[in-house]
């Protein structure tokens, strides 16, 4: 059973006081010699179930100690703790009986214990499943461009849900019916957005993901053979500006005074207002000769 250090009534009275006030802590009141009167085969057949008894018996005085850690004063109802309510009620077909539970360690029998939100009034549950909000994975989005719009559905627990989210851009929004971000951001940064959903036991969820807006792209323009200032407002038309104009010797001949390179390159996605160089032919020294 699950008890307490003050507890005056254990054998020799209570444990010898700690700084930290009562400290819960279990006795396990597991005898295996008794066979099924202790819980033997209850949920498994054969040599599978000799131990049935000792993992119930232990859960079910486990999760009392962790979840009611002063017996006489707390989490009782008639009569009964937690585990006390769903004890040896049966197995397979029974709501909240005793089942195997598959583990990190392995599979063991165990039983349920109460909950107070089951079915908006109370009952014994092995298991629960837990309410969850999709994640979809960081998301990029462009300044003043409409968003893909991301979806995160919540599931499980016990629907219906209530869904809200925080923390958006401006210009994005969030429908609680659908669970889905859509819209156009109007401000610049990464955006830490949290979208919750709470289903119709109360039983809450949450997801974060980061939002990242930024500059919408262009496509760097063939700017090659022009000369620098037709290059210059060629580029100033979608956005992007000249870096540098770096000298290039042009031993042609064919391209002195006009851009030869540039980078990034023709056709290449970048942000707008980013920088281009431009390399400008050069006639070669006066002893080389234009081939």
């Amino acid at each position: 059973m699950g008890d307490w250090s003050g507890d005056t009534n254990l054998p020799g009275g209570g444990v010898a006081p700690a700084g930290y006030g009562d400290i819960a802590f279990t006795n396990l009141p597991y005898v295996r010699d008794v066979g099924f009167e202790c819980g033997q085969n209850y949920v498994n057949s054969g040599g599978a179930g000799n131990l049935d008894g000792f993992s119930i018996i232990a859960g079910h005085e486990y999760a009392e100690t962790i979840t009611d850690q002063n017996p006489p004063g707390g989490w009782v109802a008639d009569g009964g703790e937690n585990g006390d309510k769903c004890s040896w009620i049966g197995t397979s077909g029974v709501q909240g009986g005793a089942a195997n539970v598959a583990l990190g360690t392995g599979t063991f029998a165990m039983q349920g214990t109460w909950s107070n939100a089951f079915a908006n009034q109370g009952g014994c549950e092995i298991t629960r499943p837990l309410v969850t909000v999709t994640y979809p994975g960081d998301q990029l989005s462009r300044l003043g461009q409409a968003a893909t719009p991301v979806s995160f559905p919540a599931y499980g627990g016990y629907p219906s849900y209530t869904m809200w989210a925080s923390g958006l851009s401006p210009g994005l929004s969030f429908d609680p019916s659908s669970g889905t971000v859509s819209g156009t951001p109007t401000q610049l940064g990464d955006f830490q957005v949290i979208v919750n959903a709470v289903d119709s036991q109360g039983f809450f969820a949450y997801t974060v993901i980061i939002w990242s807006v930024r500059i919408p792209q262009v496509v760097v323009p063939n700017v090659r053979g022009q000369d620098p200032d037709a290059a210059a407002a060629t580029l100033a038309a979608v956005n992007l500006g000249v870096g540098q104009e770096v000298d290039q010797v042009d031993t042609t001949c064919r391209h002195i005074g006009t851009v030869m390179q540039q980078v990034p390159m023709a056709g290449v996605l970048v942000e707008q207002y980013s920088q281009v160089t431009l390399y400008v032919g050069t006639p070669p020294p006066p002893r080389v000769k234009c081939h």
